[in-house]
């Protein structure tokens, strides 16, 4: 995974698909986002560079700055993608235990679910 560090996170809208966005410098980010059909753009600026895993992680403790339910989704599938590590074919989530989000990856036919301390 890349170590580049981002200033600004958020989450855009295209052809009706929300996604998660990292960029340095969120106004001219949204002018290219908006030109080529962006809807939606909201860019938070982070408190300090961060990567990707780090800068969802802020995202999700300001999940509940996005009314959009489609944002919150989301910012949810960003924080699997970036911070879920899989080992020897176990998906371990990197977080706190017993969070809400653990608790929503297990399922029974899903491979065995644990939580590890990043």
């Amino acid at each position: 995974m890349t170590t580049q560090l981002f200033s600004n996170v958020g989450v855009t809208t295209r052809n009706g698909v929300t996604r998660v966005r990292f960029c340095n410098g969120a106004e001219a980010r949204t002018i290219v986002l908006a030109s080529a059909g962006h809807v939606d753009i909201t860019f938070l600026d982070l408190p300090e560079p961060m990567t990707k895993p780090d800068a969802v992680k802020f995202l999700v403790e300001r999940k509940a700055d996005f009314e959009r339910v489609e944002d919150q989704i989301a910012i949810d599938e960003a924080n699997d993608r970036y911070n879920t590590v899989v080992v020897k074919g176990t998906k371990a989530k990197v977080g706190k235990t017993g969070s809400k989000a653990n608790a929503d990856i297990a399922s029974a036919d899903a491979t065995k679910t644990e939580t590890v301390e990043a």
